[in-house]
C-alpha cells in the first residue's frame, strides 16, 4: 500500500501563522527539533510539516497528593513514575509543548505550587527537579483536596481555557491521589464545589487513583465525580503505577471531541450519543436505543426493551 505524503509549504511575510508551532519535524530525512532550523530550510519564510501524529500541546498543572499516607511509596514508586511520565514522548514536555507546573498537597498551610508555569520547559530538567524533592519538606497532614482546587481555580487558571498560561493551547489539571479529601468539616462538598469551578472554565481535570484495591474501590467513585468524566480516571497499586501512565497521558493529551448527535452537538470525550438522545459518560453504562443503562442492573433486549439483568428478554 502506498502512503502519500503531503507537506503544506506557507509563504508568510511580514507576520507568523496564529497557531501552535509543531516544534519537530523531517526534511529530507534529517529531524529538526527547532522552530528556527526549519523556517531556514532553503530559505522558506516558514514551513509546517503535516504530520499524522498530532503532538501533544497543554497547559498541564500536576496535582500531587503528599499526605502522610504515600510516604511509605513516595521514594520507591512515586517518584519515578512522576519522572517516567514528564519525560515520556508522548507527553512531549517543552517550550512549543506541553509546558508544566506541579503543585503539592496535604494540609492546607504545606498545599501550593512547587513550581509554576514557564520556569522549567525541559523534559530531563523537569525531572531533576522532581529527584531533588525531599520527603520531609513537602509531606502533611490531612488530605486538602478542596484547597488544592481552590489554588488551581483562584491563582494558578484565572480565566476560562485556553487564556491562561498560553491563551491557544488548552489548560488541564491532573490529581494523583491515595485517598478522600479530610480534614475539615463538609470537605467533601468543598472540594466538588472547587472541583466544578475549573470545569466550568472549560478545564479537563483527570484523575490517578493509586494504592490498593480496597482504597481506591473507597474513594475512585469521589474522584470519578471530580473529574470530567469517570473516563477520565485511571487507577493502579503503587507496586503498578507505571502501568497507568500511557492511560494518563492519553486523557491529558485528548482533543475535544464536538460531534453531531441528532440536530445536537456533543463532546464524545465526556458524553455519550444514544439514538439522538445525549447523556453524560459512565463508567459501566452503554447505549439500548436511546436509554443509559448500567450493564450491571441490566440488559438490552430487542427494539431497545430494557430488563433487569436477572431477567429474560421477551420474545416476540
Amino acid at each position: 500500500m502506498m502512503k502519500l505524503l503531503v507537506i503544506v509549504t506557507l509563504f508568510l511575510y511580514g507576520s507568523q501563522a496564529q497557531r501552535p508551532w509543531n516544534p519537530q519535524g523531517k526534511i529530507n530525512g534529517e529531524t529538526y527539533d527547532d522552530e528556527p532550523s526549519l523556517r531556514k530550510f532553503n530559505g522558506f519564510a516558514d514551513m509546517r510539516i503535516v504530520s499524522d501524529s498530532p503532538i501533544c500541546m497543554k497547559d498541564l498543572l500536576l496535582i500531587l497528593d503528599t499526605s502522610l499516607s504515600v510516604q511509605a511509596y513516595f521514594e520507591r514508586n512515586m517518584k519515578p513514575f512522576l519522572k517516567m511520565l514528564v519525560t515520556d514522548k508522548d507527553l512531549h514536555v517543552s517550550r512549543n509543548g506541553t509546558q508544566i507546573a506541579l503543585m503539592i498537597f496535604s494540609e492546607e498551610k504545606k498545599t501550593k505550587v512547587l513550581l509554576d508555569f514557564g520556569k522549567i520547559y525541559d523534559a530531563d530538567k523537569l525531572a531533576q527537579f522532581i529527584d531533588k524533592l525531599k520527603w520531609d519538606d513537602i509531606k502533611g497532614g490531612f488530605t486538602r483536596t478542596d484547597v488544592a482546587f481552590r489554588i488551581a481555580n483562584n491563582k494558578v487558571f484565572t480565566q476560562k481555557s485556553p487564556k491562561n498560561n498560553r491563551p491557544d493551547i488548552d489548560d488541564v489539571v491532573a490529581i494523583i491521589t491515595d485517598g478522600n479529601p479530610w480534614g475539615v468539616v463538609d470537605i467533601l462538598n468543598k472540594t466538588m464545589k472547587n472541583a466544578n469551578l475549573i470545569k466550568e472554565k472549560g478545564i479537563v481535570i483527570v484523575g490517578a487513583a493509586v494504592g490498593s484495591e480496597e482504597m481506591r474501590a473507597e474513594f475512585r467513585p469521589n474522584l470519578e465525580r471530580m473529574a470530567t468524566s469517570p473516563g477520565h480516571v485511571v487507577q493502579a497499586d503503587y507496586k503498578n503505577i507505571n502501568t497507568i501512565r500511557s492511560r494518563l497521558i492519553e486523557n491529558t493529551c485528548m482533543k475535544p471531541a464536538r460531534k453531531m448527535c441528532g440536530d445536537q452537538t456533543f463532546d464524545s470525550n465526556k458524553q455519550e450519543c444514544c439514538c439522538g438522545t445525549i447523556h453524560d459518560q459512565k463508567v459501566g453504562f452503554k447505549c439500548c436505543g436511546p436509554k443509559y443503562y448500567s450493564r450491571d442492573a441490566y440488559k438490552c433486549c430487542d427494539y431497545s426493551h430494557l430488563v433487569s439483568s436477572a431477567d429474560s428478554c421477551p420474545i416476540y
